[in-house]
């Protein structure tokens, strides 16, 4: 059933919304969640993606976490802690809510896994 939600297309805000960093500060953003993810595990749960972080990046995934709240308010990003020696980033778009096509905020929310990846 969860996977046939994922084969639906997704709603469209009354306004896609747009990635608000400039090109600079966006390629080091990208490339700070890359470094932080690189140690995780991921998966895809009922309503977006799981990622396994290590406990001892939690600091920086918890900053991570509130620059994108500032500029990225079409993803929900939930971080719970599981325990040593793991904290959960629970991914998935806001309700309603969906990025400019085409475009960093898609690239991002991809990167996520707040979408699912393109096939093929």
């Amino acid at each position: 059933m969860a996977e046939e939600n994922h084969r639906r297309p997704l709603p469209l805000a009354a306004a896609d919304e747009e990635c608000a960093l400039d090109a600079q500060a966006y390629r080091r953003r990208i490339t700070a969640w890359r470094d932080l993810l690189r140690n995780a595990r991921g998966h895809r749960g009922q309503d977006g993606y799981v990622w396994e972080v290590p406990a001892g990046d939690t600091r920086a995934l918890e900053a991570l976490v509130a620059a994108e709240r500032e500029c990225c308010a079409f993803l929900d990003l939930r971080v719970v802690d599981a325990g040593r020696p793991r904290t959960l980033l629970h991914v998935s778009l806001a309700p309603g809510a969906r990025p400019a096509p085409a475009g960093p905020a898609e690239e991002a929310a991809r990167f996520l896994g707040a979408l699912p990846r393109p096939t093929g």
